[in-house]
């Protein structure tokens, strides 16, 4: 074989492996993208079905909404949501829906407590004084945790809500939701 034409589909090949390298990677940086914009978009634009939110918000494995929030009464982990419409334009509260750790409301910081004996708590803490921390966890159980076992308190800033709702619910499901949520007054 000439020297040309070895250097020719030597180059050929390579070119081929390189676009299907790069194929690959534009398939999987899309496949890996953010969709929360998308989701963001869809609700701006469609107006979802307030029974299939409030079903959303209150189904045990999906959104998840109800396991932390309350609309009325003691709240649990998460802030008492009764009046959210009138606090907030629908914009903003899909946002903070989509990217809570960007929206942490005051008093619903995370902390997480390591003990002398090994154990952690994570939760929002309730009260804390010279002899106890009040912790809350993410299923609302409360613990009460003695100042004097307590090793390391630590402040965390992230949100107990899921900061991935995107990959549990549809765009059209999460419209349901928003279209809920501004009902809320």
């Amino acid at each position: 074989m000439k020297p040309q034409l070895l250097t020719w589909i030597v180059i050929f090949l390579a070119s081929i492996t390189t676009n299907k390298s790069c194929l690959a990677q534009d398939a999987l940086a899309e496949s890996e993208r953010d969709t929360r914009q998308d989701y963001l978009d869809y609700a701006a634009q469609h107006d979802g079905n307030v029974e299939r939110g409030k079903a959303l918000f209150n189904h045990p494995e999906k959104a998840l909404c109800s396991k932390c929030h309350l609309l009325n009464g003691m709240e649990k982990s998460g802030p008492n949501l009764d009046g959210i419409a009138d606090k907030y334009p629908l914009e903003q509260l899909a946002r903070q829906v989509l990217y809570p750790n960007e929206f942490i409301a005051q008093g619903f910081e995370q902390v997480k407590i390591l003990t002398k004996d090994g154990t952690v708590f994570a939760g929002r803490m309730e009260r804390s004084n010279q002899f106890e921390v009040k912790l809350v966890d993410a299923q609302g159980k409360v613990n009460d945790i003695k100042r004097k076992v307590i090793e390391e308190l630590q402040e965390v800033a992230t949100s107990f809500m899921p900061a991935d709702l995107q990959k549990t619910i549809t765009q059209a499901e999460f419209a349901d939701l928003m279209a809920y949520l501004k009902t809320l007054k």
